[in-house]
């Protein structure tokens, strides 16, 4: 499509890795996530005579849904952040999604050199469970 290796402009006198970090991180966290999102009704046990094995798997189940929903909030954050580099550098405008790239760069810039994005991303994750409360784009 026209964009440079790892979402970043290479300056002819130095070698930048861009968004490589972020691109591996949410590679990392969907290895993570997908055998977290496998029911826990498949693993049940019986106890208590055949009918207390509900209780023991929806407390394992909320304990576990907290750690999936966190990852899928980070996951999420390296997604935007990837995208919003890529419709910035692409110089793309697309009016309908002009909200979501601002919501995405009070937390997150352009990238033009190697950076730690780790406080960035974390700020993003932040914001994007608070969306939830408040509703989209505050």
């Amino acid at each position: 499509y026209g964009l440079p290796e790892n979402l970043i402009a290479q300056n002819p006198e130095a070698s930048f890795h861009g968004l490589k970090g972020v691109h591996q991180l949410s590679n990392s966290l969907l290895m993570k996530i997908q055998p977290q999102a496998t029911s826990y009704a498949l693993a049940a046990r019986s106890s208590e005579m055949h009918n207390q094995d509900v209780v023991s798997n929806c407390m394992n189940g909320w304990v576990r849904i907290q750690e999936l929903r966190r990852n899928f909030e980070a996951l999420l954050a390296c997604h935007l952040t990837l995208s919003a580099q890529a419709l910035d550098l692409s110089g793309l405008r697309a009016p309908a999604l002009e909200p979501l790239g601002q919501a995405i760069r009070k937390n997150v810039p352009f990238v033009d050199e190697d950076t730690s994005l780790r406080t960035a991303l974390r700020a993003l994750q932040q914001a994007l469970y608070e969306m939830k409360h408040k509703g989209p784009f505050h």
